[in-house]
């Protein structure tokens, strides 16, 4: 998860490090400290827009950007980096969202819309099979002019069906020129 701040160098605290140990008092593992470490640089285009809807920067000097000011912590990196187990990077993602506020915010990518209100209803239907289901969509896209990218972004954010994908590829390689179809050009 991708994490902003407003401040150019910014920390958070999860944990110190700890000592385990065994009932005779001798050391038997260590768990790291562990801390969100925001890093001054430039977030992808998606999270600034974010970050200059939801921060406030106040007052910043003369000649000076949000984009100069900022900074970002991704937890993802930082367990890669770090070694984390996944509790513990999950562990640091809850604490961080409990104190989410004016200091940083978390930034997510933009979600890719359904092409149609009911799009999902279509693999609900009763009696309808997965084929079925894929010919009615190809129908939709080619009756309506729905741009079959906007199938395919939704299909791969959350159920990548390959045949409903396959099927708006293929779609999208059909252009019209001066009223002919050609196909694959």
């Amino acid at each position: 998860m991708l994490y902003v701040s407003r401040a150019s160098r910014y920390r958070v605290s999860f944990r110190g490090k700890q000592k385990i140990f065994a009932p005779n008092g001798e050391t038997i593992d260590e768990r790291p400290r562990i801390f969100a470490e925001f890093t001054h640089g430039p977030v992808p285009d998606w999270a600034m827009k974010q970050v200059l809807k939801r921060l406030d920067f106040g007052f910043l000097p003369d000649g000076w950007t949000p984009e100069m000011q900022i900074s970002s912590f991704d937890s993802v990196v930082a367990q890669n980096q770090n070694g984390w187990k996944d509790s513990e990077r999950e562990a640091l993602e809850e604490h961080l969202a409990r104190q989410v506020g004016e200091d940083y915010i978390l930034v997510e990518p933009e979600r890719a819309p359904k092409p149609w209100a009911t799009y999902d209803k279509l693999f609900a239907r009763k009696g309808m099979t997965q084929e079925q289901a894929v010919e009615k969509i190809i129908s939709i896209v080619v009756d309506t002019g729905i741009d079959p990218q906007l199938v395919i972004d939704y299909e791969q954010e959350n159920k990548n069906r390959a045949d409903v994908i396959e099927a708006m590829v293929s779609l999208s390689e059909v252009h019209v020129d001066d009223g002919d179809i050609l196909v694959g050009a």
